[in-house]
């Protein structure tokens, strides 16, 4: 299937407002205008941007979210993210991955390339996301370096039709082709030490860079501010920082939700 001339023509037009060198914008906020455009353009319904690395067996090691948007509330927000750093919910395109860390070129599947309808729904991970409401996806995959990645993901909500081809074809032209969207630290300096959090702490970690406070982390993960406390000295010492602004440092540009714009708030 091709793309048809008036997908272009937005495409086009989508690119070239975020990447547009004669408008002072963050590099940030040209990335979040051109994630949320390209949903629009293939109807999804969220989006995340992330940063990985693999380990020497070939496994994904580490996973940041460093931007995503879409969802209908930050409790379908923490749910969803907070699957993704459960050990339990292995990368379901990790093949896809290796191919495309060993071949350093992007790699754009649909879910069913992925994963057919019964292996999906059965897997621990089709089963959180559709806990949450959501069914079909688009995963882009994108090297940067020896063994480290990032990768965009579109997502639809339970009972929408499976993205199609053109819907591949769009979102594989724009990461494969804007270089840009990937350099300026779009790995997440931390993620190395990630690795060192326990899931409990990797998923406070997430709702911290989302925005939240200690106090609406507890609430999102049923536990007390005491105890959200203490996963926060741990990340703290783990990572080696001392106050939210260090923190959010490690995964700037992208690790700052759009509504957490205040780095010396109190967590």
């Amino acid at each position: 299937m091709s793309v048809t001339i008036a997908a272009v023509e937005k495409l086009v037009n989508l690119f070239a407002m975020a990447s547009d060198p004669s408008v002072n914008r963050p590099i940030a906020e040209r990335k979040r205008s051109l994630f949320a455009g390209i949903s629009s353009l293939i109807s999804g319904d969220a989006w995340i941007w992330a940063a990985g690395q693999i380990q020497n067996n070939g496994f994904e090691q580490a996973t940041v979210v460093l931007m995503d948007g879409g969802w209908s509330d930050e409790r379908q927000r923490a749910q969803v993210l907070g699957a993704l750093v459960h050990p339990s919910y292995q990368p379901t395109c990790i093949a896809t991955l290796q191919e495309a860390i060993r071949n350093q070129n992007c790699a754009t599947c649909r879910r069913p390339e992925l994963l057919d309808d019964a292996a999906w729904h059965l897997s621990p991970t089709g089963k959180a996301w559709r806990a949450a409401g959501f069914d079909e996806f688009l995963v882009s995959v994108i090297p940067t370096e020896a063994n480290k990645f990032n990768w965009v993901g579109f997502h639809r909500k339970f009972a929408r039709p499976p993205f199609n081809e053109q819907d591949r074809l769009i979102v594989h032209a724009v990461f494969s082709q804007a270089k840009w969207v990937g350099t300026d630290h779009s790995v997440a300096v931390g993620c190395e030490n990630v690795v060192k959090l326990s899931p409990r702490e990797r998923q406070v970690l997430l709702l911290l860079l989302g925005g939240d406070s200690r106090k609406q982390v507890a609430s999102k993960l049923k536990l007390s501010p005491h105890t959200v406390s203490d996963h926060l000295k741990e990340i703290y010492r783990k990572l080696g920082v001392v106050t939210r602004a260090e923190l959010l440092s490690k995964f700037i540009p992208g690790g700052v939700h759009a509504g957490s714009t205040d780095l010396n708030g109190e967590f």
